[in-house]
């Protein structure tokens, strides 16, 4: 699913969750708002996921990235307006080869689990 570029607006649309086979899914550079709560249980088959440069706020759930940790190979939440801690889960996603999480406002330290993600090839995770 690639709807980048777009003027797309609100909630991040839940009903994504019910299109079980979707293996990308590209939502970035839109203004969607609100908080990340788009479960990603039902997509297991999920490699790239980005929402980076949306409106996107709060704190992101610790454990909303396990159910695609062993699929998820490119993940971009950056440039929104996520606080607390960078969720853990990220760091069991063993596959993953990019990650930006930059230009956000995380806090607290790393964990040393992100010495799991031994396929990164890119690292983004400046303010």
């Amino acid at each position: 699913l690639e709807v980048s570029d777009n003027y797309l607006t609100g909630n991040l649309p839940i009903q994504l969750t019910s299109l079980t086979k979707l293996t990308h899914i590209n939502l970035s550079n839109n203004t969607f708002s609100g908080s990340f709560v788009l479960p990603l249980q039902p997509l297991k088959q999920l490699q790239f996921f980005s929402i980076a440069l949306n409106r996107l706020k709060g704190t992101i759930p610790d454990q909303i990235f396990t159910s695609v940790n062993n699929t998820l190979i490119v993940l971009n939440i950056g440039k929104n307006y996520f606080k607390g801690t960078i969720p853990s889960s990220i760091f069991t996603c063993t596959k993953l080869q990019y990650l930006d999480t930059s230009s956000n406002f995380f806090n607290g330290t790393l964990p040393r689990s992100i010495g799991n993600l031994q396929q990164v090839q890119v690292l983004y995770m400046s303010t």
